[in-house]
């Protein structure tokens, strides 16, 4: 109210007011999404497919190859790791990443 007060129009309040203070929830949301998809679609490959990471975990839980199934658990987490980094990175303002790459 107080950009439309002080002669704002409809575009400038969006991209001055309402876009930065929900920026950073629907960013956080997303990066939730992102880490729950990834929780659920290991999961998800080990019912009905042929092909996959929990496909690959359960194949070596029945050849009892348990150094297979901890090196897939790495892979797993190292993989959900890197996801994260990549989605923090895509998601920060260009003047973010500027920022952080000067202090």
């Amino acid at each position: 109210m107080v950009a439309r007060a002080l002669g704002a129009g409809r575009a400038e309040v969006f991209g001055h007011v309402t876009w930065p203070s929900l920026r950073p929830r629907l960013l956080a949301g997303l990066r939730a999404g992102i880490g729950i998809a990834w929780v659920v679609l290991v999961p998800a490959e080990m019912l009905g497919v042929t092909s996959g990471l929990g496909y690959q975990i359960l194949n070596a839980k029945d050849q009892l190859a348990y150094h297979h199934i901890t090196a897939l658990i790495l892979v797993i987490g190292t993989l959900g790791y890197l996801i994260d980094i990549v989605a923090r990175w895509a998601l920060r303002t260009p003047r973010e990443r500027a920022q952080a790459n000067t202090g």
